[in-house]
């Protein structure tokens, strides 16, 4: 009796320690799989950005900068200017295709319902573009304006050029030389006032 006991508790203990076995190989396999798709999301993702540098240029660093008539806007004051003309840029990315010279901004945008501000309406943008340093090469102010949706429906028909800003995924594209397009490797764009 004392040897079927033993010899049961050997069946057991081996039937255990293959089921641990089996449960680390279902394991090593659950890993096997989830980095397999890490690796499959990052080489999609590489392609992606292969492809929008194919198509836009390449990333430059960007910044937000709001400039009024008296030059730059201080940054504390920029949260009652974007209430007033209703969004506020976020997610900024700025592109540059150096064969052709066009920039391309693109940006979310966090929308404000109508505020009472001295700030208000549709709003002409900035660009200013830099070399690696940090020296200016050129600059523009776009000819049409960005409007929240609420300012939009207020200005529409007024003779001036509107873009309606939305929530996601905003774009806007402007050709500059392509000689300075060469040297540009940081870029900063916001409103313009005045």
């Amino acid at each position: 009796m004392k040897r079927i006991s033993v010899a049961l508790f050997l069946l057991l203990a081996v039937g255990l320690v293959g089921c641990k076995t089996t449960e680390q190989k279902a394991q090593e396999q659950a890993q096997a799989q989830a980095q397999k798709a890490e690796a499959e999301r990052a080489q999609q993702a590489a392609e992606a950005a292969r492809k929008l540098r194919e198509e836009l240029g390449d990333a430059i660093v960007v910044n937000v900068k709001h400039w009024g008539r008296a030059g730059a806007v201080p940054p504390n004051e920029y949260k009652t200017i974007e209430q007033g003309i209703g969004f506020k840029i976020t997610s900024p990315q700025m592109f540059v295709k150096r064969s052709t010279g066009m920039v391309t901004i693109v940006f979310d945008s966090q929308l404000y319902g109508k505020t009472v501000s001295q700030f208000g309406g549709p709003v002409k943008f900035i660009v200013r573009l830099f070399d690696e340093n940090g020296q200016h090469i050129t600059h523009f102010t776009t000819e049409e304006r960005f409007a929240s949706p609420t300012w939009y429906h207020e200005f529409e028909g007024s003779g001036m050029t509107l873009i309606r800003v939305k929530a996601e995924h905003n774009v806007a594209q402007y050709r500059i030389n392509r000689r300075d397009a060469e040297y540009i490797q940081k870029g900063e764009f916001g409103f313009i006032f005045g």
